[in-house]
């Protein structure tokens, strides 16, 4: 039998993820960045040349607390992955390994993949994401209960217990609905300005080539080409938290600092001291392949006039000559989103024309959608349905996405609406209407992409295909490509080659 694309290395590097194997040893190392930004917007760590790196090592944050605003927290969808914009890894020499650019949009869209228990039980102390859901009984007597909206384990509260001193401002005094746990809130209040929370993220959730379980860094190997991680955050200003909802007007435009002082990278090492350094050395695969994501972008005008670009919009997304599996696109707001629990992380649905009336039988519009490439259509037509479109996300995945109808798609009515006493930190919970709706386009052919690239047609009508289907506004509409790389290393000298296959 021929032994072709099997793994030669030794059992002790062929290892399942979370799998322990009897002499391997674990060592963390707690790293400040070597360099740090005065404008608040860079850092940069530098590994050290030992072991091989943990995908599950992560990089810790906090905010120090604007005094202006009495309650802040992080987006409920991608928690403290709102501070970063762009994330690079790469070595001290110039190799790029993974350049992820917009990676709170990136986030909002992975973070779907994470199902409800999980957000309730463990990222909302990790990482502060938390977008659980459950039912809510909406009569007097609990028993009936035809609603849902957001849970984080914590019990909806009544708005008739807030100091009588409080009424118009969700400060100190309990807010109705539901609220943040404490130790989740950006706050000054009660001397809390040295205790705001931290939280972490991941690297496999900043770099897909560590999402690869086959795929990791043998550090020790870069002796004189150490490896480095790159984040380049955003805005101090209106992006980076929300905040609660209290009488108008509501705060805008202030600074969030992340601390210098408690940004931290807890890497950890992983050695095999039952092998010389020459067998792990050869027992080092001379290349690696893992998928990367190209970003585009481009502006968006729905207004209903000779301008508007959203009712018919086709545009050339790239990846001419590279193998694309995945694409992956949605319209994202534009301006200032700080007062809602969301902030801009968001991809919107068809809500155009709007109904008054939310517990009305409600359809959103159509989105318009298909891919050409290599002179050919992906789809015979292109795809209208909502519920399409959802399975579509589901098979470029491959994964269950945990997002139900009305937040994807702005359709159906189960969703809670304007209720003053089952809000969230203050927000209507109808702020989530429309607000996850992901488009996913799975490449299936496994062919190079022709010279001409990728048109990508995203049409946004109305409920019966002609009209609007996005508010008048200005959006922007943004692609992620997913691509086929590939890492090559020299076991002599450390030094990688890193290329688009």
């Amino acid at each position: 039998m021929s032994d072709k694309g099997q793994d030669k290395r030794p059992e002790i590097l062929r290892m399942k993820p979370m799998e322990y194997i009897a002499g391997q040893e674990i060592e963390s190392d707690v790293l400040r960045p070597v360099v740090f930004s005065s404008d608040n917007k860079f850092a940069r760590f530098e590994l050290e040349p030992k072991g091989h790196l943990s995908a599950s090592s992560s990089i810790s944050f906090s905010i120090v607390p604007n005094a202006g605003v009495t309650r802040a927290f992080f987006p409920v969808n991608i928690g403290v992955h709102s501070l970063i914009d762009r994330a690079v890894l790469r070595t001290s020499s110039g190799r790029v390994i993974c350049d992820i650019e917009d990676f709170g949009h990136f986030s909002s869209l992975r973070s779907m993949l994470k199902d409800n228990n999980t957000q309730t039980q463990r990222e909302q102390y990790l990482s502060g994401r938390d977008m659980d859901y459950e039912l809510i009984y909406t009569d007097k007597n609990n028993v009936k209960a035809d609603k849902y909206g957001l849970s984080n384990g914590r019990e909806y509260t009544q708005s008739g217990i807030l100091d009588a001193d409080t009424a118009t401002s969700y400060g100190k005094a309990q807010v109705a609905g539901l609220g943040h746990h404490n130790f989740q809130y950006i706050t000054t209040q009660d001397n809390r300005s040295g205790l705001s929370p931290s939280f972490s993220i991941a690297l496999h959730d900043l770099f897909p080539f560590l999402a690869n379980s086959q795929n990791r860094l043998p550090l020790f190997m870069f002796e004189n080409d150490r490896v480095q991680i790159e984040l380049y955050f955003s805005d101090v200003k209106n992006v980076r938290v929300c905040q609660a909802k209290k009488a108008d007007p509501q705060v805008t435009n202030l600074d969030y600092l992340i601390d210098q002082n408690s940004l931290e990278l807890i890497s950890d090492h992983i050695f095999y001291p039952s092998q010389s350094l020459q067998q792990m050395k050869d027992a080092e695969p001379s290349q690696m392949g893992y998928m990367d994501y190209i970003l585009s972008k481009q502006t968006i005008t729905a207004n209903g006039g000779a301008t508007d670009t959203a009712q018919t919009n086709i545009r050339n997304i790239g990846g001419s000559s590279r193998i694309v599996t995945r694409v992956f696109a949605g319209y994202v707001p534009t301006g200032n989103q700080e007062n809602t629990f969301l902030n801009k992380y968001t991809a919107l649905g068809m809500s155009e024309p709007r109904v008054a009336d939310r517990n009305a039988n409600r359809q959103s519009g159509q989105l318009e959608s298909n891919l050409f490439m290599n002179e050919r259509f992906l789809f015979p037509l292109n795809i209208k349905n909502n519920s399409r479109h959802f399975f579509n996300l589901y098979d470029t995945s491959k994964r269950h996405y945990h997002v139900p109808r009305e937040v994807y798609s702005d359709s159906g009515n189960a969703l809670l609406v304007n209720d003053g006493n089952r809000g969230y930190e203050g927000h209507n919970q109808d702020e989530l209407y429309g607000k996850q709706f992901w488009q996913g386009f799975r490449l299936n052919r496994g062919e190079r992409v022709g010279s001409k690239g990728i048109d990508l047609h995203m049409n946004a009508r109305g409920v019966d295909g002609t009209g609007k289907g996005l508010p008048d506004g200005t959006y922007t509409q943004v692609t992620y490509q997913e691509v086929l790389r590939s890492l090559t290393m020299d076991k002599n000298t450390g030094q990688i080659e890193v290329f688009y296959q």
